[in-house]
């Protein structure tokens, strides 16, 4: 069965991180060592994703 004209279809794997999770624990690193010290790599490796789905997380929430 194909899938209805109006529905997007996703490349690759659904996401498989809590959300939630993942803001509390960028959230607890900039609090413990400071907005300017804390790197991508810091917040990927506190939220448990890779780099590059961090970058792609944040390219769907750039403000316009």
């Amino acid at each position: 069965m194909k899938p209805a004209l109006t529905e997007k279809r996703h490349r690759g794997r659904p996401i498989a991180f809590d959300r939630s999770a993942a803001i509390h624990a960028a959230l607890d690193q900039f609090w413990k060592r400071g907005f300017e010290a804390v790197s991508a790599s810091d917040l990927a490796d506190a939220m448990s994703i890779t780099r590059s789905s961090l970058y792609n997380k944040l390219k769907r929430y750039k403000l316009r």
